[in-house]
């Protein structure tokens, strides 16, 4: 299959020297090899007398892509990751781009053993001239174990620094909430997981808007004279979303919607683990024992004999041309097959439902059926995680309990946070002692806290040297306020000192510490040294009160112009309004009384990814003297994964046996309070 391509005039690339990845040149290349969506099949024209892809129209986006394949094709090594919503032409536009390279290129997807793991074992043998392709980049850094992440996000930043390798050109794709997710800055206090992820991230970014403008709608029209994909597009797609229109996305709602009982509690579970842990294959058992938990008894009572195999057979039937809602995984020649295969959902209809099913928590047979049909550890564990952030806490330790019988040092930790929180610190010790006497410096860590609480001191310091020894920044901060609470500050000091080295760009406060202790031995220009290097690490930024941001602002009305203009632009343009202005708000709307709309803001808010507004909405309707609201509002947000909801109401009602308890034990997935579990 051939594709037209605008060569980019260069200096043909030397012969590329054996190699065992799997190069494959650009000119022999499927694009749908590299994960492009298929089209719709056009209303009014014969699929035969069209090429495969719609005829493509380039936008600003594009323009940026040819200059970084213009410097790579000219010998610098590059590296960008285009961010954007599900179908809006991400894949497609480095597909485009990268048929301007020189003959003589050629592309490297990794996938095999996992996305991650391919990256590490071979980005070392990468040869110049290489395209690194790293469709849906969320499956190469969001890992449980944040070290893998890191150690690749450190790989691609040293092959592109490496001048003798050059070039490589490494393009990826990637999700907002991703993205997000990946790149926001912790808080001095917490662990930062990924501080290579972010800094490869943060100076390579292209967003890609969801919807065309007015202006590239016209160029679309112009080329639809010859594409009727396109016509069909701009005839029926709504708000500019051409691409979207193009995988189909709006006929596979419309599906989904109109789906059989049993089909749509199929695609509802897929759904939710793809929203909660973004994993791209549920087990066909998984499914069978998941599904029902999603039927109302009538419809369980009524449904035949063969359910799951009519459920699946309606999920995967092709939707206008396009792929089916949820399709089983093919395997490719030489994988091993299984008589458990595993089944997938569409990208666009997942990113739907991260919205229509955001609120909703899943039944009670979803988490058992994890537990007892996904045996991969970072399932389990990103699934227990999502069940303890929405309270769910007696699931969420089966999850984690299963994780930990394959060998998982992460989930005892986790095991022991939770029984801690619940107040449980026996069980909690027994989980941290047996991930500590493995390595494990956070269990050493917490059990060291566990310990000294109970007066056992030297025990605990035994166990905080033990994780000092693997250079964790936290062990040795402790260990430093140990030392001077002893009055020893040479040992404090030394401790700190070996904190900031450790502490990577989170060594603020070690830097801290140790500017004020120097400052205290008298010696003011390292202190003064110490200070300066502080202030360039990672900081903490609190939000002005709003009677604050109002006053800077011009007054109230003029903020609530401000906010309510630049989301209008946003949303012209075809992007997503800024959570932040959302929240903001959300909470101005509140301050005014204009209830509904506020929540309504708050919801936008946190589907962006800023829940703090319901936070606010929460104090705000507490503080009114409206109990009831604020408990609502606590339950909504909690459900959808934000367990500081809850937390809010369970501190403010200390003394309340009922909060008390779901504190202790959490809440059933129907919100009933959940029944003792250990």
């Amino acid at each position: 299959m051939s594709y037209n391509r605008t060569i980019i005039v260069n200096p043909v690339p030397p012969e590329p020297e054996p190699s065992d990845l799997r190069l494959v040149p650009i000119d022999d290349l499927d694009p749908f090899e590299l994960e492009v969506h298929r089209a719709i099949t056009a209303l009014d024209a014969t699929e035969a007398a069209l090429p495969s892809l719609p005829r493509y129209v380039s936008r600003p986006h594009d323009d940026k892509l040819r200059q970084i394949v213009q410097r790579a094709s000219e010998g610098t090594s590059e590296f960008i990751v285009l961010v954007g919503g599900s179908s809006a032409g991400k894949t497609r536009a480095c597909w485009e781009a990268i048929q301007h390279l020189p003959a003589g290129w050629t592309v490297w997807h990794p996938i095999s053993p996992s996305p991650a793991q391919a990256v590490l074992d071979g980005l070392a043998r990468v040869p110049p001239y290489t395209v690194v392709w790293l469709n849906e980049l969320q499956h190469y850094l969001v890992s449980p174990e944040a070290n893998v992440s890191e150690l690749l996000a450190a790989n691609v930043r040293e092959l592109i620094r490496d001048r003798q390798r050059a070039p490589v050109l490494i393009m990826g794709t990637i999700w907002p909430e991703y993205l997000s997710g990946i790149t926001n800055v912790p808080s001095p206090d917490e662990v930062d997981l990924h501080p290579q992820v972010r800094i490869l991230l943060d100076d390579n970014k292209l967003p890609i808007p969801s919807r065309f403008s007015q202006e590239e709608l016209v160029a679309v029209r112009t080329a639809a004279s010859n594409d009727p994909r396109l016509r069909q597009a701009v005839a029926f797609s709504r708000f500019g979303e051409i691409t979207q229109y193009l995988a189909a996305g709006p006929a596979m709602v419309e599906r989904y919607q109109a789906a059989p009982s049993p089909a749509q509690a199929v695609i509802n579970a897929v759904l939710d683990v793809r929203r909660l842990v973004d994993a791209q294959d549920s087990p066909r058992s998984f499914l069978e024992h998941a599904a029902p938990g999603y039927l109302s008894d009538s419809e369980w009572q009524s449904a035949s004999g063969h359910w799951l195999d009519q459920a699946l057979t309606f999920a995967g039937a092709m939707c206008r041309g396009a792929s089916g809602l949820v399709v089983r995984r093919r395997q490719k020649p030489g994988q091993s097959t299984t008589d458990n295969p595993g089944f997938t959902l569409s990208d666009y209809l997942a990113q739907w439902g991260r919205t229509s099913r955001y609120f909703e928590v899943p039944p009670a047979e979803f988490w058992q059926a994890a537990r007892d049909h996904f045996a991969d550890t970072a399932v389990l564990l990103s699934l227990g995680s999502a069940a303890a952030d929405r309270w769910r806490l007696r699931h969420a330790a089966m999850l984690f309990e299963r994780a930990a019988e394959f060998g998982n040092l992460q989930a005892l930790v986790l095991l022991g946070e939770m029984h801690a929180r619940s107040g449980n610190f026996e069980q909690a010790e027994t989980h941290y002692h047996r991930a500590a006497k493995l390595g494990n410096s956070t269990a050493q860590i917490e059990l060291a806290r566990l310990l000294d609480a109970r007066g056992k001191t030297e025990n605990a310091e035994r166990w905080l040297l033990a994780a000092a020894d693997q250079h964790d920044a936290r062990a040795l901060q402790i260990l430093a306020q140990l030392a001077e609470s002893a009055g020893d500050n040479a040992r404090a000091e030394q401790w700190l000192r070996e904190a900031v080295e450790a502490a990577g760009i989170t060594r603020t406060r070690p830097l801290r510490q140790l500017a004020r202790l120097r400052a205290e031995a008298g010696d003011q220009r390292e202190a003064a040294e110490l200070r300066a290097r502080a202030k360039n690490g990672v900081q903490t930024v609190t939000r002005r009160p709003l009677a604050d941001i109002q006053q800077r602002s011009g007054g109230p009305d003029k903020l609530e112009q401000n906010l309510r203009e630049r989301i209008s632009e946003a949303e012209s343009a075809g992007r997503s309004a800024s959570a932040s202005d959302l929240a903001l708000l959300s909470e101005v709307c509140e301050d005014k009384g204009n209830r509904d709309e506020a929540e309504a803001l708050a919801e936008r808010a946190a589907l962006a990814g800023d829940p703090f507004a319901f936070e606010m909405l929460i104090v705000s309707r507490g503080r009114n003297g409206e109990e009831e609201e604020a408990v609502r509002l606590a339950r909504r947000i909690t459900d959808a994964g934000n367990a500081n909801g809850l937390m809010m109401i369970v501190d403010a009602f200390s003394n309340d046996p009922h909060w008390q308890r779901i504190c202790r034990l959490g809440l059933e997935p129907d919100g009933t309070t959940a029944t003792d579990w250990f």
